[in-house]
C-alpha cells in the first residue's frame, strides 16, 4: 500500500520519493529532430494527422528539453541486430530480430503492445546492461522477427518466446533467465513463466494485467488513443503514457531522443500485426486458465506499476501480487505507464537488484499448463 511518506520496502533494498523519484529529470540536451522522424510510435502518428510543414514547425518550436544522459548501448556504431531460425508452430521457419546488450546473468526483455525495440528507453536498456546480458527483440512480424502465421492470442506467443529461450540457452550456455515483460510483454511473460518455471529465474512484471476476471482491462477510450484513432496521435498517447506534468516534457522530445535507436535499424508495425495483437488482448481478457493458474507460480517476481498508470491500472498490479505466492509488489511513485522513460536508471537499479539478490531461488516446478501453439 501507499504510504504518506512515499517510502516502500523491497526486501532490504528502500527509496524516498524526494531522492529516487526527482520530478524532474537530472539534465538538458538538445533534441535530435533525427530521432523524432524515426520513432514508430512518431512516424505513426505523423502518417496519420500532420503535413509536415506542420510538423516540422511544431519540432522547432523547442529545440532544447530537460531529458536524460547517461550511457547507452545505441551509440555504439558496432552494434549490430541478430536474427534467429526457429520452427514455426504451423509448420516451416520464422526468425527472431534481437540483439544482445552488455555481459553477466541474463535478462530477457518482453515488450508492448505495438511496440518495436525502438520503444525500450536507451539509458534504461544501458542501466540494466552494465552487469548483465541483456536480449530485446521483435515480436512476431515486426521488424526481423519474420512469421509466417502472426500469433493471435497470448499463449500463441509465449510459446515463440519459449522457442526462443531454448535457442538462447545454445548460443549464450544458460539454463535460467530473468524475464521483464511489459504492458503486453507482461502477459507473454506470466503464460511464458507458467509455461516453462524451470528456465525463469526471476519473473517481473512492470505495468502489465492478470487476464480474465481478474483484471481490470484498458478502457475503451485509451485503448482507442493507443490504437492512433485519437487525434492528435502522438500527443494522446504521451497524455496516457505519462502524468500530465511528464507529458509535456515527453511530447517536446524527451520521449523520442530517449528511444532506443541503433545504427542500421528500421521496424514498424503493420495493421496485419497490430490487428493480431488486438486480438491477443481481448482473447487475454476472457481468459481464466492463465490467472487461475497463478496461485501455483514459484518463480520469485516482482510487480511493478505507477501509482498514475491510465494504461493497466495500479488495482492490476496489486492483483497479481495477491495472485502469485512470491509476488512482491512495488509501486512507483508518479509513475505511468511508460515509467522507465521517467525514472530509467532507477528502475533499472531496482530490476537488478531483485535480480542479484539471494535467498530467493525458485523452486523446482512440475507446473506446466496447456501450450496452445496454433
Amino acid at each position: 500500500m501507499i504510504t504518506s511518506s512515499y517510502k516502500y520496502v523491497l526486501s532490504n533494498i528502500s527509496f524516498e520519493k524526494d531522492k529516487d523519484f526527482p520530478m524532474q529529470p537530472e539534465s538538458t540536451n538538445t533534441l535530435s529532430i533525427r530521432r523524432f522522424f524515426k520513432a514508430p510510435w512518431v512516424a505513426f502518428a505523423i502518417t496519420l494527422v500532420a503535413p509536415w510543414p506542420a510538423v516540422m514547425a511544431a519540432t522547432n518550436q523547442t529545440n532544447e528539453r530537460i531529458c536524460h544522459t547517461g550511457s547507452r548501448p545505441d551509440s555504439n556504431p558496432q552494434l549490430l541486430e541478430k536474427t534467429v531460425e526457429l520452427p514455426s508452430p504451423n509448420g516451416g521457419t520464422q526468425q527472431v530480430g534481437y540483439y544482445v546488450l552488455g555481459q553477466g546473468s541474463p535478462i530477457l526483455l518482453i515488450n508492448g503492445y505495438r511496440s518495436t525495440m525502438s520503444e525500450w528507453n536507451a539509458y534504461f536498456l544501458g542501466s540494466l546492461a552494465q552487469k548483465h546480458t541483456v536480449i530485446i527483440f521483435d515480436n512476431p512480424g515486426i521488424g526481423e522477427s519474420l512469421d509466417p502465421a502472426l500469433p493471435t492470442t497470448i499463449a500463441n506467443m509465449a510459446h515463440r518466446v519459449g522457442n526462443f529461450v531454448d535457442a538462447l540457452k545454445k548460443q549464450l550456455k544458460f539454463d535460467r533467465i530473468a524475464v521483464i515483460g511489459w504492458s503486453m510483454g507482461g502477459m507473454v511473460a506470466q503464460r511464458y513463466a507458467l509455461n516453462d518455471p524451470n528456465s525463469v529465474s526471476r519473473l517481473i512484471l512492470l505495468s502489465t494485467a492478470p487476464s480474465g476476471d481478474e483484471a481490470e482491462p484498458t478502457s475503451a477510450h485509451v485503448q482507442a488513443i493507443l490504437d492512433g484513432k485519437v487525434p492528435p496521435v502522438f500527443e494522446n498517447i504521451m497524455k496516457v503514457l505519462f502524468p500530465p506534468e511528464w507529458a509535456e516534457v515527453e511530447i517536446d522530445g524527451c520521449f523520442t531522443r530517449e528511444m532506443f535507436q541503433p545504427a542500421g535499424y528500421s521496424a514498424t508495425v503493420s495493421d496485419a500485426v497490430g490487428a493480431t495483437q488486438g486480438q491477443a488482448l481481448q482473447a487475454w481478457w476472457q481468459d481464466d486458465i492463465t490467472s487461475g493458474k497463478l496461485k501455483h507460480l514459484t518463480v520469485p517476481t516482482l510487480v511493478m506499476d505507477g501509482t498514475r498508470d491510465e494504461v493497466l491500472t495500479l488495482h492490476n498490479s496489486e492483483t497479481l501480487k495477491e495472485l502469485i505466492p512470491s509476488a512482491q509488489l512495488w509501486p512507483i511513485p508518479d509513475g505511468g505507464h511508460a515509467a522507465m522513460y521517467q525514472f530509467p536508471d532507477l528502475l533499472a537499479r531496482k530490476m537488478a537488484a531483485f535480480i542479484d539478490s539471494t535467498g530467493l531461488e525458485p523452486k523446482p516446478s512440475p507446473l506446466q499448463i496447456r501450450d496452445e501453439h496454433h
